[in-house]
């Protein structure tokens, strides 16, 4: 696989980049309507949240 980006058009003009890499690796970053970032989730920041943390752990499963 070879990388790839992908820009979505959000309401009120704003973009949304979304880019992959190989190992499914994403990165999003949107910008405003004048260009400037305005929120950024790297592939690193994304494995991080998506790690359970140690309070998470001692939670039950949900049911479902």
């Amino acid at each position: 696989m070879r990388a790839s980006t992908v820009p979505v058009t959000l309401a009120g003009g704003s973009v949304q980049v979304n880019a992959a890499t190989p190992g499914g690796h994403m990165t999003t970053t949107e910008y405003d309507r004048f260009g400037n970032t305005v929120r950024e989730l790297t592939a690193a920041n994304r494995a991080v949240a998506r790690e359970p943390s140690s309070a998470t752990a001692s939670r039950p499963a949900l049911p479902y």
